[in-house]
């Protein structure tokens, strides 16, 4: 398990125990929160959300700080890894940087819905 995962999974262990916490530690163990290992777009805003929806806001803001950032040396690792080194030759097309554009669009979309739309708890 790498650092940031490790991190994050035994911050999730030291919760107050309920289902849906147990299935997001099983998410964190397989690392659909890394910033580079997880198959989602966005992880750390799929987590802040599930986060939220198990009413642990406070761990949620935590997470959307960046406390749980893959490493400087885990960067690294993926950029000089083959599925690194794809994804950049992948964004140098046009295709590939609209494809980024469209992403960057729902997630400021999804942000502006958070901070100025958002219902207190």
């Amino acid at each position: 398990m790498n650092e940031s995962t490790a991190r994050l999974v035994a911050v999730l262990r030291e919760q107050k125990p309920s289902p849906k916490m147990a299935r997001l530690i099983e998410r964190a163990e397989r690392d659909e929160f890394h910033d580079f290992l997880s198959p989602l777009v966005f992880p750390q805003l799929a987590l802040a959300e599930a986060l939220k929806d198990d009413h642990r806001h406070a761990l949620a803001t935590r997470v959307l700080r960046g406390e749980f950032d893959a490493t400087t040396a885990e960067a690294q690792a993926w950029a000089d890894s083959p599925d690194g080194q794809a994804t950049f030759a992948e964004l140098a097309t046009p295709e590939g940087l609209a494809r980024m554009k469209h992403a960057v669009d729902g997630l400021e979309q999804e942000i502006t819905r958070e901070v100025f739309h958002r219902e207190e708890p």
